[in-house]
């Protein structure tokens, strides 16, 4: 028979843990978006060659600019490594990001999706232990 003590303890363990995909397919997903919006963001420099825009500096601090060019972009690519790299090349590379990224959040989807169900199965044994207790105070 089930120790009743460990299947309590799987689970709590597995509450945490469904919890804990949730968020990381949230966070996911807020990456999806942003990378969608630099996307737009890059069809609409396309039209603001020597326009006046604000650049960001930090949190809600801006300054002024001129837009000189708008073919060519640098990009950080890593350990503070940057790269100039032309409007196609950097929507590939998000686009490549963007696939690996909904490939991470199939993965973590399917395993939201086993622990769940692994989670049910749990609760269904113990309403059901819990239901029989009730019903005869006898039976252990």
């Amino acid at each position: 028979m089930v120790n009743e003590q460990e299947l309590y303890y799987e689970y709590q363990l597995l509450t945490q843990e469904v919890q804990q995909l949730q968020k990381q397919i949230a966070f996911l997903d807020e990456q999806d978006l942003e990378i969608d919006t630099i996307i737009s963001g890059l069809d609409e420099i396309k039209n603001a060659k020597n326009s006046e825009l604000l650049v960001p500096l930090t949190g809600g601090i801006f300054v002024k600019a001129n837009l000189k060019d708008n073919e060519k972009f640098i990009v950080n690519i890593g350990s503070n490594i940057t790269k100039e790299m032309s409007t196609s090349e950097v929507k590939k590379m998000l686009e490549e990001q963007k696939t690996e990224l909904n490939l991470v959040k199939k993965q973590l989807n399917e395993t939201f999706l086993e622990k769940v169900k692994k989670f049910v199965e749990i609760e269904n044994h113990i309403i059901s232990h819990s239901a029989k207790s009730k019903e005869s105070p006898w039976i252990l």
